[in-house]
This record gives structure tokens, C-alpha cells and sequence, in this order.
């Protein structure tokens, strides 16, 4: 049975709204991350079979199916796809959720999951102006009272009884707990430094830029409701306009890791592989192997090139993929 393991993540620090980070595309920004995690995994980046990331406000810079984007400015090869998807506030938890489905399905084996998002640079909402007569349909408003977050939190507070005060003390806890959590260096494994430019000078960037240390009780308690007069809801105990993005490498659990430069069988020699950890599975499939491309075809002998592990719906890229030298033909 085929099982999904995260085999790498890494992520940026956080950036405030208009913070360290807000200088630096979004597009570059997660082909930094990606290039991140197969340099940390090893991975030889024509390996992995897709890269899908989450992202909510899709227009601008974050437009154009910014996961592909990313892949290309990361280095990968044009032929690893890329795709972008949007549940809201779940995308980058959902790209991890599809990345690891197609690897138990065994229709990938290496995929990549992640998330980006410069709320500096493009910010929430902006993807709900163009043509026509906005991006709520008439009809489902006559289905459903269509609100924004904010009002929604208001009416969960009301209908569960959480007070003002319990909002602000477990928002507390939260800055007091990541505090820590800074301090004693728990993040410093999964964030990579980013080298920001700006106005002709550069800085790195590496520590959560959101977390207030220490925080303050009394100010807290001192901001006006952001969303209902006698609402709750505060700036200060919302989450908040972040930049940042991240990324999880996902892949077969009994895949098979060597050092050799490259996969058994596999053209020696063929160019981006050398130094990255090759992968083999069990199921028969070998990830690295020789593509078909126009002067990529050799014999050994009479033997001739054959498809195997073929299966019925399986992606194009992976029929591609699974094109290999049988040298008992």
C-alpha cells in the first residue's frame, strides 16, 4: 500500500502588512521557497511531478497561475507543471492535502504543496473588482446573507458567548506562547533566511515579524472594535495582514533515497542531476529516468523503448515519466 510522508518543509519568516517582506514579489517569494525545499530535500528538481500552491487573491502579481511562475523563476525544468488553487483560508493546507492524495493514488510521486501570500503587495479583496456585476451572484445572495469575515466573527462570538475578555486573553496567550517559542529557537529548523533588497541596500529576514514580545494586556484592551461598535473583534485579537509563503515536499513512503547522482538506469550525465539525492520507487517506477525528448532516445542492443506503468487515467506527465529503457526486450 502506497503511503504519502512529508519528507521537507520550509517556510518564510511572517511579515507584518507593509513590513520586511512587503519589497518582495509574491511570485519570487515562493520560488525562493520552492527552491528551498528540494536544496533541503536533496531533490533533484525534475523529479517532482507537480507543484501546487495555494493562494487566495489571485490578480496582480499573485495572478497568471503564480504556482508555474514560481517553479520557472525557482529553476525547475519547463516540463514540471504547476497549478494554483484557492479555499480561502485553507488553500496552502488544501495544496498539501492534494499533493499528498496524489501520491497515494500513485499518480505522482513527488509533489510539492504550498502557499504564498503578499497582502502588502495585492491586497484582500482585490480580486473581487473587474467587468460585470461583482463577484457575488444575485442568486446567492436570495440563498444565503453573503458577509465579510469580520461580521462573521461577530456572530460566532455572540452565538457561543465569548466575551471581549476572552478573546483578548487567548489572543494574549497566543503572542506570549510564539514569543517563546521565538526565544527558544523552535523555528529555526523550518524558516530560511530571505535576502531583501530595497532602495539600494538589502537586509535578511528570518524572525516572525507579527508576534508582539511582549505583549500588552493593557493595550489589548484599550482598541476599539474593528467591524461592530459593540462588537469583540479587535485588531488586536484578529488574526493579521501577513506576508510569507511555504512549502512541503511530499512523497511515497516506500520510495527508495540514493546519492548517486542520479537514478538507476537513468542517463549518467544528464544535466541538473549531479549532487541531488535520486529517487526510486517500489512500485516500480522510477522517477529521474530518461525522458523522450527529440535526441533523448538510445538503444542498447535490439532493445527498445517501452511504456510501463501505464494506467488508465494517470496524468500525462507521469505517462511521459514512466517511458523507460527495457534492456530484456
Amino acid at each position: 500500500m502506497t503511503d504519502a510522508v512529508i519528507v521537507e518543509a520550509v517556510r518564510t519568516a511572517i511579515g507584518r502588512r507593509n513590513g520586511r517582506l512587503s519589497p518582495v514579489r509574491p511570485d519570487d517569494l515562493l520560488a525562493l521557497t520552492l527552491r528551498e525545499v528540494v536544496t533541503r530535500a536533496g531533490v533533484d528538481p525534475a523529479q517532482v511531478d507537480d507543484v501546487i500552491a495555494g493562494c487566495v487573491t489571485q490578480t496582480g502579481e499573485q495572478g497568471m497561475n503564480i504556482a508555474r511562475a514560481a517553479a520557472l523563476i525557482a529553476g525547475f525544468p519547463i516540463e514540471v507543471p504547476g497549478t494554483t488553487i484557492n479555499r480561502f483560508c485553507g488553500s496552502g493546507q488544501q495544496a498539501v492535502n492534494f499533493a499528498a492524495q496524489g501520491v497515494l493514488s500513485g499518480a505522482q510521486d513527488v509533489v510539492i504543496g504550498a502557499g504564498v501570500e503578499n497582502m502588502s503587495r495585492v491586497p484582500m479583496g482585490a480580486d473581487a473588482f473587474g467587468p460585470g456585476e461583482g463577484p457575488v451572484s444575485p442568486k446567492l445572495m436570495d440563498l444565503f446573507e453573503i458577509i465579510p469575515q469580520g461580521n462573521s466573527a461577530e456572530m460566532i462570538a455572540k452565538k457561543w458567548g465569548f466575551s471581549r475578555e476572552q478573546l483578548d486573553e487567548f489572543a494574549y496567550q497566543s503572542h506570549v506562547k510564539a514569543g517563546q517559542a521565538i526565544q527558544d529557537r523552535r523555528f529555526q529548523r523550518e524558516i530560511f533566511p530571505v535576502q531583501v533588497k530595497q532602495n539600494g541596500t538589502s537586509y535578511e529576514f528570518q524572525i516572525d515579524e507579527g508576534v508582539r514580545i511582549p505583549p500588552s494586556r493593557e493595550k489589548m484592551a484599550q482598541l476599539k472594535p474593528s467591524f461592530q461598535e459593540d462588537g469583540v473583534v479587535t485588531a488586536g485579537n484578529s488574526s493579521q495582514i501577513s506576508d510569507g509563503a511555504a512549502a512541503v515536499l511530499v512523497t511515497d513512503h516506500h520510495a527508495d533515497w540514493t546519492d548517486s547522482g542520479h537514478a538507476e538506469g537513468s542517463q549518467e550525465g544528464r544535466a541538473g542531476t549531479q549532487g541531488h539525492r535520486s529517487l526510486r520507487s517500489q512500485r516500480g517506477f522510477r522517477p529521474g529516468r530518461a525522458r523522450l525528448a527529440a535526441g533523448d532516445r538510445r538503444r542498447h542492443g535490439e532493445g527498445q523503448l517501452q511504456r510501463r506503468g501505464d494506467r488508465a487515467g494517470a496524468s500525462p506527465r507521469r505517462q511521459r515519466r514512466t517511458l523507460d529503457y527495457d534492456l530484456a526486450a
